[in-house]
């Protein structure tokens, strides 16, 4: 994998590696595309989960930014879920693009 130097304005005469990783990029069925974005959330309700509770444990409160996060996940699996149905009931495929950009700070 190639990290191409770019321009970062925010530092001082330094240049920062991007990078954007794909995802995913197609068109799915209802049922694959339940598969995909439900295992995402689900992934990261995980993740977030089990930061907070190890938080819990080791300082006694929850991680307030998973704590957060858990919540707009929630929110997320409604809004999938309800496109999902939407989707199967018209028989409609879903073109799914997801692509994460990250930066060395």
């Amino acid at each position: 994998m190639n990290l191409s130097n770019v321009v970062d304005p925010d530092k001082a005469g330094g240049l920062a590696p991007k990078q954007t990783i794909c995802l995913i990029d197609g068109q799915f069925s209802a049922t694959e595309a339940k598969e995909h974005l439900l295992g995402m959330i689900a992934d990261n309700l995980a993740y977030h989960s089990l930061r907070s509770f190890s938080s819990q444990e080791r300082f006694g409160q929850p991680d307030r930014y998973s704590k957060n996060k858990l919540d707009e996940l929630e929110t997320s699996w409604q809004q999938a879920l309800n496109l999902l149905q939407l989707a199967k009931q018209s028989g409609a495929d879903l073109k799914l693009e997801a692509e994460i950009k990250v930066t060395l700070v």
